[in-house]
């Protein structure tokens, strides 16, 4: 079965990926290919075929992460987001105060092309020790970066990029 497996599961990854090249994508279309993924499941001929699907569901997964990513498929939900409904305060905490001085700022910025280490943020801000980290961890609780270990380097989330591009 692995060569059948391997040829449909390629195919609907590879299907998904034209989605990613357009300017829009309809959340119906989402819809389909989830039902589209969900019918092949429930036709797998064996118990064994769980541990494919839920390597294909995961990058199917980080495929809509992609295109949320990109601003080419957003759910009616995340449409529906008012601005007058977010509280000043949720503002302030999660997105005003983690950027609003000049070094996190700049290491916000640093993180949008690649990931960076501490080492290259205290280089690039002349922030050292605890005062970087102190900066770091606003961003950190802000939800702007993230760390990918305990030690390591640190990236842009969704929400920093969106902050930084100028969209909630």
């Amino acid at each position: 079965m692995r060569d059948t497996c391997k040829s449909v599961f390629t195919g609907f990854l590879q299907n998904n990926t034209s989605l990613i090249k357009q300017k829009n994508v309809d959340e119906g279309i989402i819809s389909k290919k989830e039902s589209e993924l969900k019918d092949m499941k429930n036709n797998a001929p064996k118990k064994q075929c769980e541990r494919c699907f839920c390597e294909v569901s995961n990058l199917f997964g980080k495929q809509m992460n992609l295109m949320r990513s990109l601003r080419i498929y957003e759910t009616n939900e995340e449409k529906k987001i008012d601005i007058l409904e977010i509280p000043e305060e949720l503002i302030v905490k999660e997105i005003l105060d983690p950027i609003s001085n000049m070094q996190r700022l700049q290491i916000l910025k640093a993180v949008f092309a690649q990931t960076k280490t501490f080492s290259e943020f205290s280089e690039l801000t002349g922030l050292r020790g605890g005062n970087l980290l102190f900066h770091l961890q606003k961003l950190l609780d802000g939800g702007m970066i993230l760390q990918r270990h305990e030690r390591g380097d640190y990236m842009i989330t969704e929400k920093g990029y969106r902050v930084l591009k100028g969209n909630r």
